[in-house]
């Protein structure tokens, strides 16, 4: 059924391109490099830029099936194999068993109906999401920018005129509420902020945004897919999480040290420490942490050659 599905989908071109999540060929450092480049072009051509990154409260736990499945029906999945789906997600039960070893008790809750929700772990369940939210780019993009990675969606507004900006905000900012609430899902406000690109002597602008009787706070930096994207890219707050992130490694490392050669071990810093170093390795702030890294490495090395050091450092 996946086989086929994806086929389906990529044959005809159905699932958004701004999606990057759960397709094969793409991953987080595709979707880092949209977002990331957009910015940067935008900055160039003296444009107002920022961007709101949502987060969507258990948003697989809370797919309407019959939503879901006139989704599936919309894109071309009828007749039998449209049966075939919707048996595959509605109708489910499941319930709770705890054991208790120590006094050989078992209690068992009544089955319940699963009424919401994707299969979790299920081999379908990421590409049935993607089909779920696959219309958000269609509905706010002619406006803005979107980059979604599965659950994960960000919103980057540009414009020349400030006053344009503003409006293109609260615009897009009320449809996407709307499309959440047909859709059933919901923004988890506390973790849902605006982040307003910059350079650095240019003015910070302020963006008051609300759901409900909630604020959406403005925040000088967000994290993006594992990197910590701040708001004149400097990405000082990345590699300075990175070098803390060098002490636990060497920590956790230390203790095993004994059962592992040289070359294990520098590529476990390498494979770890470097995630998206193609966005941040030209910042300033890169050469405290590869000294960092170096020091590090000597550390639980014992005897490493400079040569040896600089070459992983480099790649």
């Amino acid at each position: 059924m996946q086989t086929r599905l994806l086929d389906d989908l990529h044959k005809n071109n159905i699932i958004s391109k701004e999606q990057y999540g759960f397709q094969m060929g793409f991953t987080t450092e595709n979707a880092a490099y949209k977002l990331i480049n957009e910015v940067l072009n935008a900055l160039n051509n003296k444009q107002i830029v920022g961007g709101m990154v949502c987060d969507l409260t258990k948003a697989f736990n809370c797919v309407n099936h019959d939503i879901l499945i006139s989704n599936i029906e919309n894109y071309g999945i009828i007749g039998k194999d449209k049966e075939l789906f919707q048996s595959y997600i509605k109708g489910r039960y499941q319930r709770v068993r705890i054991d208790n070893k120590k006094i050989h008790n078992t209690t068992v809750s009544h089955w319940a109906m699963i009424k919401h929700g994707v299969p979790q772990g299920s081999i379908l369940g990421p590409t049935l999401f993607l089909l779920y939210v696959n219309d958000l780019p269609a509905v706010i993009k002619k406006k803005l920018i979107p980059v979604l990675f599965a659950n994960d969606t960000s919103i980057f507004f540009t414009h020349h005129s400030i006053m344009e900006f503003h409006v293109n905000v609260d615009t897009v900012f009320g449809n996407v509420n709307t499309w959440f609430k047909k859709n059933s899902l919901s923004l988890y406000t506390e973790k849902t902020h605006y982040i307003h690109f910059k350079t650095r002597n240019s003015q910070l602008i302020d963006i008051n945004m609300c759901l409900g009787n909630n604020g959406i706070s403005n925040s000088l930096y967000t994290k993006f897919l594992g990197l910590i994207v701040d708001i004149t890219l400097s990405w000082k707050l990345h590699i300075d999480h990175l070098i803390n992130k060098l002490s636990t490694a060497c920590y956790v490392i230390r203790p095993v040290k004994p059962y592992m050669n040289t070359n294990a071990i520098i590529m476990i810093f390498h494979a770890v420490m470097t995630y998206g170093i193609i966005f941040w390795g030209n910042s300033s702030h890169s050469v405290k942490y590869l000294e960092c890294k170096k020091r590090h490495l000597g550390l639980l090395c014992g005897v490493v050659t400079e040569n040896l050091v600089e070459t992983y450092s480099k790649n």
